[in-house]
């Protein structure tokens, strides 16, 4: 000890008191986001593209739900568009993510009102999450980065008992096929659109496409990054609407 205080600091060295805490958040363009967030381009395309689509599928003052957004973007460009006299039910299971979103919306659009549910549409009683941890690598298209599960009540989409509503738009890694029959009695009485992405496989958008048309709706996929092989954005939208989807391909299931 005597030795040390006698030798020099070295040039740019310095001595920090106190509890040394990391950042639990960051500050961008996107909202506020986990320090460790790793975001992949086509996860990026498919909330540029579903924002993009919320425009034809919605107008101001309407009544949506979205589903595990993940990050701030979206649900500030949906909720800026509809205004205050529109409504966003928000399903978002992890509470990091909640919370940065909600803070987000609070700061930007205050005057949309957002009714929360901490927890995901589906039929079943019960859902089990991997619990997600924000100081370690994290991504959206996961439900955590732990091994570690947590219980969670579901919520059917049905159990809102919604008069009115607009569209519905999900994001992976909810699964689709769950979220879509928590919501058959919605969605046969309101006629609400139906936005989901990014999906990679075709066989996916074959089984959602299947279940849709026993409801009466059409089903159209967009190729979110440009080639037949990438990502994919799949819209539904009821049997009577006269769609002309230009850029996406209809899906047609024999």
């Amino acid at each position: 000890m005597e030795k040390r205080t006698t030798l020099p600091l070295r040039e740019g060295m310095r001595f920090v008191h106190g509890t040394h805490r990391h950042a639990l958040m960051k500050t961008g363009t996107q909202g506020r986001t986990l320090p460790y967030d790793n975001v992949t381009p086509q996860w990026e395309r498919n909330a540029i593209r579903q924002t993009e689509v919320s425009r034809l599928l919605t107008k101001p003052g309407a009544t949506v739900i979205v589903v595990a957004p993940g990050r701030s973007a979206f649900p500030l460009a949906l909720a800026e568009y509809i205004g205050h006299e529109g409504t966003i039910h928000l399903y978002e299971p992890r509470p990091y993510r909640q919370t940065l979103i909600a803070m987000d919306l609070l700061e930007k659009v205050p005057q949309t009102p957002v009714v929360w549910h901490q927890t995901l549409p589906a039929p079943a009683k019960n859902i089990d999450l991997a619990i997600e941890e924000p100081l370690s690598e994290t991504t959206p298209l996961l439900w955590g980065s732990s091994r570690i599960n947590r219980r969670l009540p579901a919520l059917p989409i049905d159990a809102l008992e919604l008069p009115f509503l607009s569209a519905i738009f999900m994001f992976t890694p909810m699964i689709f096929r769950v979220a879509i029959q928590s919501a058959r009695a919605t969605l046969l009485r309101t006629k609400a659109s139906l936005v989901c992405g990014p999906i990679e496989k075709i066989d996916d958008i074959r089984s959602l496409a299947e279940d849709l048309q026993a409801l009466r709706y059409q089903c159209w996929v967009d190729y979110i990054e440009g080639k037949p092989d990438g990502a994919m954005l799949l819209v539904a939208v009821p049997d009577h609407l006269n769609v002309q989807a230009a850029g996406m391909k209809k899906v047609v299931v024999r």
